[in-house]
């Protein structure tokens, strides 16, 4: 089975002042696809973070889809 690490970036959604549409819109589409989702992370708005964490979950499945 197919594996994708959902990687989610935004400092407005860590605060909560947005709330994040995108990672459950992105797990349930995948899902039902039949492809496994092992993380849905989200990072801050900074570069360094967001390279880390990509090769985090690049590590742990097939894709990482960032939004």
């Amino acid at each position: 089975m197919a594996s994708v690490c959902i990687l989610i970036v935004g400092d407005e959604i860590l605060s909560g002042e947005i709330r994040d549409e995108n990672g459950p819109f992105l797990l349930e589409t995948l899902r039902d696809a039949g492809i496994a989702v092992p993380r849905v992370v989200t990072a801050p708005d900074d570069a360094t973070a967001i390279g880390e964490e990509s090769a985090h979950l690049r590590a742990l499945s097939d894709a990482v889809v960032v939004s």
